[in-house]
């Protein structure tokens, strides 16, 4: 087993820590965005049963975590530090001829998806799975439910509407008052996140501390920003797991649990679904399940990629 760092630098300067685990005689890689809050290393470790078949695990770290503390995290940059990211996989896999896969967890499948969708779905990338993957950054902050905090600190507004313009007018009043926001943040995150709750607060989400987060800039993405319209091609197989003990997505009730499959049918018409007994990061009574039907559809997804291009 060897561990590899590595800082990937882009065209533009830009440049991500990489992280990697290899086994002896490899066959597979499988790429995974680490989650806000936390590092690549604990991404590597979440997904570590899949070492046993052989495959190399990569992740990353966000801009503003850790190894990335010299820059400022905002949301657009931790598309551009997948895009670099994904890229560098992908160029790896082609040097010692393995597939790639990624798998996509809570936040860190909407980058994701947005930079598969950028890339043409290619076809070096063999499958996607997810295990409680988020599609839209408002399943994260819905202003209803921010609002209550945000009166408890005497910051009134009538709607999302009315938020996103006074950020626009009052920039610096904004900018000013930004740690009454960032208490109110921490309120609602730590009743959204419950699995959590310990690690969140007012100075940090995990490993990420506010001084490191270019806040007006984020808070402002995560009230604007969306996915566009994306459609996963036929050829490229997805799997979803999703949690019965899933309280950020309420999958715990028939109607949560409906409109996260619309969600996922909207996006992938084809795509397969496994539902398990686990909570929205993957921890519960059928963990295990993750790595095992995982590991048969990275395989799987190889055979038929294989068998198309026969045909």
């Amino acid at each position: 087993m060897q561990r590899q760092d590595y800082i990937h630098a882009g065209e533009n300067g830009h440049r991500v820590h990489i992280v990697s685990l290899i086994p002896e005689q490899p066959k597979r890689l499988l790429f995974v965005p680490p989650l806000v809050g936390a590092t690549g290393v604990l991404a590597i470790k979440t997904f570590r049963y899949f070492l046993r078949e052989h495959c190399i695990l990569m992740s990353f770290d966000y801009c503003g975590h850790l190894s990335q503390e010299d820059t400022q995290f905002t949301l657009k940059r931790t598309f551009a530090d997948t895009r670099l990211a994904l890229s560098h996989a992908m160029e790896y896999a082609r040097t010692v001829a393995i597939p790639v896969h990624v798998v996509g967890a809570c936040y860190g499948l909407i980058p994701l998806l947005f930079v598969l969708e950028e890339f043409g779905w290619p076809r070096d990338v063999k499958s996607l799975f997810s295990i409680g993957g988020l599609f839209s950054m408002h399943e994260i902050i819905n202003f209803d439910g921010y609002n209550p905090y945000l009166k408890k600190r005497g910051l009134t507004f009538k709607s999302k509407d009315d938020l996103m313009g006074f950020m626009i007018a009052e920039k610096d009043t904004f900018v000013r008052d930004k740690q009454k926001y960032i208490e109110a943040l921490t309120e609602y995150l730590q009743q959204v996140f419950t699995e959590l709750e310990d690690v969140i607060s007012y100075e940090r989400f995990g490993v990420m501390t506010y001084s490191n987060v270019d806040f007006y800039q984020t808070f402002y993405e995560f009230l604007t920003i969306d996915l566009p319209e994306i459609s996963v091609p036929h050829y490229f197989p997805c799997l979803f797991f999703t949690g019965a003990h899933d309280t950020v997505l309420d999958l715990k009730t028939p109607k949560g649990e409906e409109e996260y499959t619309q969600r996922i049918m909207a996006l992938a018409s084809h795509a397969k679904f496994f539902k398990l007994r686990i909570d929205h990061f993957g921890r519960g009574a059928d963990h295990y399940v993750i790595g095992r039907e995982g590991v048969k559809f990275l395989i799987a997804s190889e055979v038929a990629s294989a068998l198309d291009k026969c045909l």
